[in-house]
């Protein structure tokens, strides 16, 4: 593998000697948990917190309900 190439200029090729095949690096099932975790952790945490929310108000929809007759 011929990393530079400079044989019009009458040098000689440079070979580093390294070989990092991409796509083979891409293509496994652990090379996507990092990224996934620090996607997919905060989006459940912002869904967590929604429905929080929402359980939140449903326990104060009689005490509205209350303050708002007696008024």
């Amino acid at each position: 593998m011929a990393a530079f190439d400079d044989s019009a200029s009458g040098g000689g090729g440079v070979d580093f000697g390294m070989g990092i095949d991409v796509l083979a690096m891409l293509g496994g099932p652990f090379t996507w948990i990092v990224p996934g975790a620090a996607v997919g952790v905060p989006g459940l945490l912002v869904i967590l917190f929604v429905a929080l929310q929402a359980l939140g108000v449903l326990t104060w929809i009689p005490a509205v309900r209350r303050l708002r007759d007696d008024g």
